[in-house]
């Protein structure tokens, strides 16, 4: 039985630091000359990357006050490190659609700011 609390400490103390790194602002843009074309692979530029599973979500958790925490552990979101491996797939004005090329997340797709990925 002691062992199911520690387990269950355990289990929320690591679901508070990701909510707590996820309400945090949004990390600083990384400029690119210009955002990568279809096809290109880059890099993740921020730490802890959120990455939406759709762009309606990522537009969501590029607002300021955006539950970034929620988002994630409710499914809509999945987190990336920083200089993770992706490829662009689709693109629009704003945001990248990537495919994860490394990692435990390696062939899942998602939205990010263009900003996110650099070359």
């Amino acid at each position: 039985m002691t062992s199911r609390f520690v387990a269950l400490g355990v289990v929320i103390i690591a679901l508070v630091a990701v909510c707590t790194a996820l309400t945090s602002p949004a990390a600083p843009a990384v400029q690119n000359a210009e955002p990568l074309a279809i096809g290109q692979q880059g890099l993740i530029a921020i730490d802890l990357a959120a990455v939406a599973v759709d762009l309606r979500t990522m537009e969501e958790l590029a607002k300021e006050d955006a539950p970034r925490g929620e988002v994630v552990v409710g499914g809509r979101a999945f987190l990336l490190s920083y200089g993770t491996k992706v490829e662009v797939i689709e693109r629009t004005s704003s945001a990248l659609r990537i495919r994860v090329r490394e990692g435990q997340r390696e062939g899942q797709d998602g939205w990010v700011p263009n900003q996110w990925v650099k070359r």
